[in-house]
This record gives structure tokens, sequence and C-alpha cells, in this order.
């Protein structure tokens, strides 16, 4: 890759934006930011199963990126402690889940992740809520989910048993 941007633009209604300056926010991204490593995670996973995307992306003298081929490559990357690691093939194990964020994961997504880690012969996280889902509730006064490693409000990771670490 050059090293250099280029804007894009991109139109949508007044409640996808909310929604994507939330998810930017809990992540500490820029709504671009967030757009582009949506945008990103999608063509790396993609290009391992589609020609034309691994096509476009070799004409552009970009290498798909390291992990594209696990199965929880994707979103789950924003949500696992061995990102980095993973995206420089250093780390070969699955999704690791960060601890002050299991609370917002349902209940089929824990039974998928531990599937995941299961299947790739590691140790099964442990998810505080287990069949219980912790719910973000929108109200007119809150418009964003709590911004993760800031002091989140009722979550005690004393209580994770994660025996992997």
């Amino acid at each position: 890759m050059s090293g250099r941007t280029e804007r894009v633009q991109v139109k949508m209604s007044p409640e996808c934006k909310a929604v994507l300056k939330s998810f930017a926010e809990t992540y500490g991204l820029t709504l671009g930011d967030a757009l582009y490593r949506c945008t990103r995670l999608t063509f790396h996973r993609q290009a391992n199963f589609c020609d034309f995307l691994e096509a476009q992306m070799h004409f552009n003298d970009i290498r798909v990126e390291g992990g594209s081929d696990k199965p929880c490559y994707g979103f789950m990357c924003n949500n696992c402690k061995m990102e980095t690691a993973c995206r420089t093939r250093v780390y070969d194990g699955v999704v690791q889940f960060k601890d002050e964020l299991k609370r917002f994961v349902k209940p089929d997504g824990v039974e998928v992740i531990q599937r995941i880690q299961m299947e790739a012969g590691q140790a099964c996280q442990d998810f505080p809520q287990k069949l219980k889902q912790n719910v973000v509730v929108k109200t007119a006064g809150i418009t964003r989910a709590p911004r993760y490693g800031s002091g989140l409000a009722g979550l005690d990771c004393s209580q994770s048993q994660d025996k992997s670490l």
C-alpha cells in the first residue's frame, strides 16, 4: 500500500449514522475509521472465498491479512485480545474476547465463540452472563453505549473464570 489516503463520502439515514457514531465512540474511532475498519475486515475475509476480490487486492498491492481465514475473523476482531498478534501472523489461536466487552455478548454469541474456541482446541472462555443477556437500553438521554476501558459501571471482571490466560 502507498500510505496515502483518499476521502470517500457516504450518505446514510440519520438512524444509521447514530448507530455508526455510537459504534465509533465505543471503540474510540472516528466515523471514517469505523467505516474503513468494517470495510477492510469484509474485504480481507471475502478475499479468502472470492477470486474477484482477491484479484482486486492483488492488483492494488494489498496482501490478504493474517488471520482472515480463521472462523472468528471479522467483527469479532474488534473485541479480541489477540487482534494485533493475529493480524501479524504471530498468534495461531482463535478469538480471545476482551473481558470488558463480554457483558455485551448475547447467549447465542457465547455459544458461537465457545464452539469456535473448542473446535480450535483452545480453552473456552467463561462469560459472566452465561444465559442471561445484559442489554443496552436506548433512552432519550442516552444514544450510545459506554466506551470500553473507561470504568464500565456494573462490570465485575473478577467473576470471570478465564482459565486460558
